[in-house]
């Protein structure tokens, strides 16, 4: 069996990611740092964005990434980047030590707070590059979990599952004829993040205005336009919840995020 976080390990578990520019979407975290992740991540990136906005932590849009289809320094072996699995955070002042220091300005509740993001099942979902033995990257988050471990769900201790309502990830998906509470806080978050011309009345009833509301929210974001919310959707809707959004679109017709 192969060691949980090695090259081998991904290369198992993780083989439909490796290079996988198809389900790549951009996640952008408090601040202006953005990156290019997984859709099976995104639910975590998102919880791991929502410490950084709690904790005021402002990241920068030229020292922050995430995909990126290389190979390991003077190996054969993949990086974790290539299969838009980690993220590397403010790299200038989280830079790569080796003599056993730590150079970071992340705080350590910080840290803990990431690092107490974890499945249904108690595992953590993520390793931080801060931890390494051999040398420390504190800049360097990435996924320490297999597909089938994610797909129990994820929790952040002590804090309120209202507001990303599970990510999707420990509920089914809303779709249009549902009704209930998961719907009033779907409505809210559409509204919170302006992309409608005229809110939605919050009613509970997932009808024919809602799951146009979610087909808008989905194409503005752009995500696949199914009109059903999942964890991408959920992910990406708290995402423009905390986030100014710019109405005006760009010259490639799309909206932003700033």
């Amino acid at each position: 069996m192969s060691r949980r976080g090695s090259s081998k390990w991904y290369e198992e578990h993780w083989s439909h990611a490796l290079g996988n520019v198809e389900d790549l979407t951009i996640i952008n975290f408090n601040g202006e740092g953005r990156a290019k992740v997984n859709k099976d991540a995104l639910a975590c990136f998102t919880l791991l964005n929502m410490v950084l906005i709690d904790d005021d932590y402002i990241t920068h849009k030229k020292t922050t990434g995430g995909y990126n289809f290389r190979k390991i320094a003077n190996s054969d072996r993949y990086s974790c980047h290539a299969y838009g699995l980690a993220v590397d955070i403010n790299w200038q002042l989280n830079p790569v030590t080796r003599d056993g220091s730590i150079k970071t300005n992340f705080k350590e509740s910080t840290i803990n707070k990431i690092l107490n993001i974890k499945t249904a099942d108690g595992l953590p979902v993520f390793r931080w590059g801060g931890n390494y033995n051999s040398y420390k990257d504190p800049m360097h988050f990435e996924i320490f979990v297999t597909p089938e471990e994610l797909s129990k769900g994820i929790i952040r201790e002590n804090f309120d599952q209202r507001d990303y309502i599970k990510l999707g990830l420990k509920s089914k998906p809303l779709r249009k004829g549902d009704k209930g509470n998961s719907v009033i806080y779907l409505q809210e978050l559409i509204n919170a993040t302006k992309v409608l011309n005229k809110p939605l009345v919050v009613d509970g009833d997932f009808g024919s205005l809602t799951h146009a509301a979610v087909l808008i929210f989905q194409k503005t974001a752009g995500l696949v336009e199914d009109g059903i919310v999942g964890a991408n959707t959920y992910a990406k809707l708290v995402e423009f919840k905390n986030a100014k959004l710019d109405k005006k679109k760009g010259n490639n017709g799309e909206y932003k995020i700033l």
